[in-house]
């Protein structure tokens, strides 16, 4: 990875971040009863508060039909814990960015270099610096 392509994915999670219902979110989970028992109330995520009735509702589980009991826990498991990822990355992922750019910014430069995030054109070796830094990462 360079740091160019580093850059354009950084830019392209803050326009996907800012276009999405502004976090953190949360997760409402309600007592599971499986659909043998009744009718399922699902989890589901809401913006903004934790209480359900004041957060901005943003992501409904999905519904889980035609398979056996032991399919349909796992899958209702699976699907909790893709609630639960969706509302992590949605609240840690701006500042994450944030704080890779910081990072990348107080990189060390030569004595001549006065760039920043927008790389240099120097000699002083910060961008290899950086791209050795970045193998590997993936």
């Amino acid at each position: 990875m360079t740091l160019d392509n580093l850059l354009k994915e950084l830019d392209e999670s803050d326009a996907a971040c800012g276009a999405a219902t502004e976090g953190p979110w949360y997760m409402v989970e309600l007592p599971r009863r499986t659909h043998y028992q009744g009718e399922y109330l699902p989890p589901y995520v809401v913006a903004g508060n934790r209480d359900p009735h004041l957060g901005k509702p943003v992501i409904d589980a999905v519904e889980i039909d035609d398979c056996t009991e032991e399919e349909y826990n796992e899958l209702l498991d699976q699907s909790d814990a893709d609630l639960k990822f969706c509302c992590s990355a949605r609240t840690q992922l701006p500042r994450r960015n944030r704080q890779l750019r910081t990072l990348i910014d107080a990189w060390p430069h030569g004595e001549t270099c006065d760039s920043k995030i927008t790389g240099c054109s120097c000699d002083c070796g910060r961008n290899e610096h950086i791209a050795k830094a970045l193998e590997g990462v993936r």
